[in-house]
């Protein structure tokens, strides 16, 4: 059985966090990990709790200190980040972790990376974490979120792309490969996005809008160049390490898109909003089978279209049928 480990009601730990919770000044203290991508779901799902759990909130960034760990703590770097929430010292974090898992008041993942209602539906005072990716959080708070995630910095010497983006049949493809190859990461997220999966993908975008402008995005855009060489396609390049969010920023800017199973590129899909019958597709699974669980349907809303590693239509709306007309956005 998958198990989601929730903090314990019972009323010594309830009255220990208590007393915890006036050293510290804050009920709940999430903790961020990971990239830009993750930070993002990490601070949605901080925003729907509060939306529903409202408490004294601080966020814990101790993971950040000693390295730069995908480019470090960068959401409150590129973002305005308005309603950000105060962040506590690394020491300060450490206690709240060591004192909540006493107190078992540590909520978090174990292995079901799926979306938790139940999360938001009861009162949450302790230690969150996880990446919780998954979009039904953030839709609750999406006003909230499109006001926070405003680049802040000018995009700088791209004009002459930002004018070749802005044609409504601009096609954003995003292609992670990096630290997915990794000997620690390539059990989870290796071979879902093959080039079986960005040709089927690409049939699907060939079907729908007849003159199509490509433009390819990634950590490896060499190996992208090499793999969609003589297809017209633009590479996006130059956006490496503490400039990668511009990769986000642009690929933005996209009508139409195609994304890995990668935070950062749903991010960047999702930044676009809903332009028209903008044509989205994505994989069949954000992980392999294995230690962790996830719902696809968690990840990706019904109307993108989804495709499998073989290049499969496993789900979604097939713009390949004659006289198909894509679904009314929502």
């Amino acid at each position: 059985m998958v198990r989601t480990k929730y903090s314990s009601e019972h009323p010594v730990s309830r009255a220990g966090w208590t007393a915890v919770s006036r050293w510290l000044g804050y009920e709940r203290v999430h903790e961020f990990n990971g990239g830009l991508g993750n930070q993002m779901f990490q601070y949605a799902l901080a925003l729907a709790l509060q939306a529903r759990q409202p408490a004294r909130v601080a966020v814990d960034i101790r993971c950040y200190g000693p390295y730069a760990h995908h480019n470090g703590w960068e959401i409150c770097r590129v973002f305005s980040m308005p309603d950000r929430f105060p962040e506590i010292s690394p020491v300060r974090g450490r206690v709240a972790y060591r004192l909540a898992k006493w107190l078992r008041k540590v909520t978090r993942e174990v292995d079901d990376l799926s979306y938790k209602e139940e999360l938001l539906g009861s009162p949450q005072h302790g230690y969150i974490r996880g990446y919780w990716p998954s979009y039904k959080y953030s839709r609750q708070v999406e006003e909230t979120l499109r006001r926070n995630f405003t680049f802040t910095r000018r995009l700088e010497g791209v004009d002459a792309l930002l004018e070749q983006m802005s044609h409504p049949d601009a096609v954003g493809v995003h292609v992670r490969r990096g630290d997915y190859l990794a000997a620690d990461n390539a059990p989870h997220f290796a071979g879902i996005c093959t080039p079986a999966y960005y040709d089927a993908a690409l049939r699907q975008v060939h079907a729908r809008i007849p003159r199509p402008r490509v433009f390819l995005f990634s950590d490896d855009i060499d190996w992208c160049k090499q793999v969609f060489a003589g297809r017209g396609f633009i590479p996006v390049e130059g956006n490496l390490k503490a400039d990668a969010w511009k990769d986000m920023a642009l690929f933005a800017r996209c009508s139409h898109h195609v994304i890995a199973n990668s935070s950062f590129s749903w991010w960047g899909m999702w930044l676009a909003g809903r332009r028209g019958a903008g044509l989205r597709i994505g994989p069949s699974r954000l992980l392999n089978p294995g230690r962790f669980v996830h719902d696809i349907e968690d990840f990706l809303e019904d109307d993108v279209l989804k495709i499998d590693a073989a290049g499969r239509l496993v789900a979604g709306f097939d713009y390949s049928l004659p006289g198909a007309h894509p679904p009314a956005p929502r």
